[in-house]
């Protein structure tokens, strides 16, 4: 993944060059760990969400089978794959994404907040507007403008 802030932001943080330097590890960690983000994010909002619904055993346990599958998996990935750090990446992300499919199958199927697929689906008809804004937006923001303003 080309990220081509990351080397510059990191080193303004205070990674190091080298080859005892840090920011080789930043390098390897921080994209797989971005690629998990939506996960994250995902499991804490319907975390909350389940708390709301007066399930916060659930909500603490998606978290903690979560934190459970990263302390079993993180020695296997970085020790016994021989992965290192990316390993670590990998452990944390699949702790994510299990933790936000518990929850997301929770409020599929029985929670008081229903989530319905069809609801989430674009509509054709809202498509194309959608597609022109989107395309304008692009466009104005630099993609396609040529000009010298």
């Amino acid at each position: 993944m080309c990220l081509t802030f990351l080397k510059p932001l990191a080193l303004a943080f205070g990674a190091t060059k080298g080859a005892q330097g840090s920011l080789s590890y930043v390098l390897d960690y921080v994209p797989i760990i971005l690629l998990g983000a939506p996960f994250s994010m995902a499991a804490i909002a319907l975390s909350s969400m389940a708390r709301a619904c007066g399930s916060p055993i659930l909500a603490m346990g998606c978290f903690l089978v979560g934190a459970v599958i990263n302390l079993v998996l993180d020695p296997i990935y970085i020790f016994v794959f021989n992965w290192g750090v990316k390993g670590a990446a990998i452990a944390t992300v699949t702790s994510q994404i299990m933790s936000a499919v518990i929850l997301l199958v929770y409020f599929l199927k029985k929670g008081h907040i229903r989530l319905r697929r069809k609801k989430y689906l674009p509509y054709i008809t809202h498509l194309r507007s959608d597609i022109c804004v989107w395309a304008s937006i692009l466009h104005d923001s630099g993609g396609g403008n040529n000009s010298a303003d």
